[in-house]
């Protein structure tokens, strides 16, 4: 009976200990969860709000004249710009004094028939080229044929010759 009492009591304090241990890991999940719900409210209340531009003051005007004179490469782009009309003048000079330009003197005849001369043995060497590539096709073709019968027949000769020795090997591994 005093064995009885002493499981008894054994049992209790298990229990106990079970209930203390999990009331303790409830405090402890608790403390952490407040802690981080006062991290989280603390965070949302020093986070600045963010800033309204005011429609006003997000306008503004330019001197686009003004303000390319204050760059640095402005000069460079004055002087690109007198170039520009320098050349200019140039071709217009150049375009009204037509009268004294000739064209140069050339002997079309001669250069139309070496073209054409040209062209016809072109022509004849692109024509040949292209009969010697299709005769060539076609003779591999019928060689590729008359080898595939060939092989063909020379593979049946030597799997009819070695078939029954190979079902006689299968059966003997099974």
């Amino acid at each position: 009976m005093a064995n009885e009492q002493d499981k008894d009591n054994d049992m209790q304090e298990n229990k106990k200990d079970k209930s203390r241990k999990s009331a303790i890991l409830t405090g402890v999940i608790c403390v952490l969860l407040c802690i981080i719900g006062a991290l989280y409210i603390w965070h949302k209340q020093t986070q600045k709000p963010p800033v309204q531009l005011d429609v006003n003051s997000a306008i503004a005007t330019v001197d686009i004249d003004k303000l390319m004179s204050k760059h640095s490469d402005y000069a460079k782009l004055e002087k690109l710009q007198a170039e520009k009309t320098l050349i200019l003048i140039k071709l217009k000079s150049y375009a009204l004094n037509t009268e004294q330009l000739q064209p140069p003197q050339v002997n079309p005849a001669s250069q139309v028939f070496e073209q054409v001369v040209d062209e016809q043995n072109n022509l004849q060497e692109i024509k040949a080229k292209q009969q010697l590539k299709e005769e060539t096709i076609t003779k591999e073709h019928e060689i590729r044929q008359r080898l595939s019968i060939e092989k063909n027949k020379a593979e049946t000769l030597i799997t009819d010759k070695y078939t029954n020795a190979i079902f006689n090997c299968t059966m003997k591994l099974c």
